[in-house]
């Protein structure tokens, strides 16, 4: 086959395959977008998921600290643990601001109806033992706000983000 039939059959062969770049690039950036789109909801979940953690951890610090100033001060039990638990409220308040701004606290346990709240509450019988403790429940409804179209919701079994911390006050030996 001499250089020119060659040229002529790489030509042809050329017209006929002339579009699977196209079609082969759209397949492939369909996948790319998709892949990329994964990564970032997984790090809002992720995110949330610290975020609603560290909320509950440094509420009951926060509440801890104030406690033991007010009795270190002179105020009555009953003070310090208002006192605890406004500082434990507006700290969980002020650290799911990112997540939700509307976030507020109260002293009962989220429910499926309020589920962006959080709940300071001073537990007493058998779950602290006797002893008075400050107990901190954050949640986020992360199904409810997630940032993409239903059809992936099913894919990411991420409902409710939840998180307890407890924190001894006082001992009942004191």
């Amino acid at each position: 086959m001499g250089p020119a039939k060659w040229l002529k059959k790489r030509c042809r062969q050329r017209d006929e395959e002339q579009g699977a770049e196209l079609v082969e690039f759209a397949i492939v950036v369909v996948v790319l977008v998709m892949l990329l789109y994964g990564l970032f909801l997984f790090g809002m979940s992720f995110g949330a998921e610290t975020t609603i953690n560290h909320a509950a951890d440094d509420a009951t610090r926060a509440g801890l600290a104030t406690y033991n100033y007010d009795i270190g001060i002179g105020d009555s039990v009953a003070t310090a643990e208002a006192d605890a638990t406004t500082t434990a409220q507006q700290t969980v308040e002020k650290d799911l601001n990112w997540i939700n701004s509307s976030a507020t606290c109260g002293s009962s346990a989220p429910t499926s109806s309020t589920p962006e709240q959080c709940a300071v509450t001073f537990p007493t019988g058998t779950s602290c033992s006797g002893n008075t403790c400050l107990k901190v429940v954050a949640a986020y409804d992360y199904a409810k706000s997630l940032p993409a179209p239903s059809m992936f919701t099913s894919l990411i079994n991420i409902s409710d983000l939840s998180s307890t911390s407890t924190v001894l006050l006082t001992s009942a030996q004191e």
